[in-house]
């Protein structure tokens, strides 16, 4: 018999995963899981391969700003392309993005749709953030 995932073969939802469920190759709102670090549901870290187009507005913080660089904050539509956990209760749709000279100079903010890819869930007690790797910024606004 072959092998099929345990979220898709449970037909999961990217709102209805739990953390303990899910093992590397398994697909998550149409990304495979490439892999997955554990230790209890306050603290656990999911690397995801796959392409996601996304709208949403963005910040470009200041480098001495607690989280530097470029956050992404997805709009209602493209929150629902995102991987979520049920032990995860922060915002599921606010990641950081590399590249930061792409979205203009640290203090600017806007809309914009961007291309990502290898996205990063990260959950710990305190001072992470979910990423992503920009692979094209197709839009930008004010």
């Amino acid at each position: 018999m072959p092998y099929i995932p345990i979220a898709e073969a449970r037909g999961f939802t990217a709102l209805s995963v739990s953390i303990k469920d899910i093992q590397p190759g398994d697909r998550i709102a149409g990304l495979l899981v490439a892999s997955v670090e554990y230790v209890d549901d306050h603290d656990f870290a999911v690397r995801f391969t796959g392409r996601l187009r996304l709208s949403g507005s963005f910040i470009h913080n200041p480098p001495d700003d607690y989280v530097a660089g470029v956050v992404f904050s997805a709009d209602e539509k493209s929150l629902q392309k995102l991987p979520r956990f049920i032990e995860d209760t922060r915002d599921p749709g606010a990641f950081t993005l590399d590249q930061p000279a792409k979205f203009a100079p640290p203090g600017s903010r806007g809309t914009a749709t961007v291309i990502i890819d290898q996205y990063r869930l990260v959950h710990r007690q305190m001072g992470a953030m979910n990423s992503a790797r920009l692979v094209r910024l197709v839009q930008k606004g004010p």
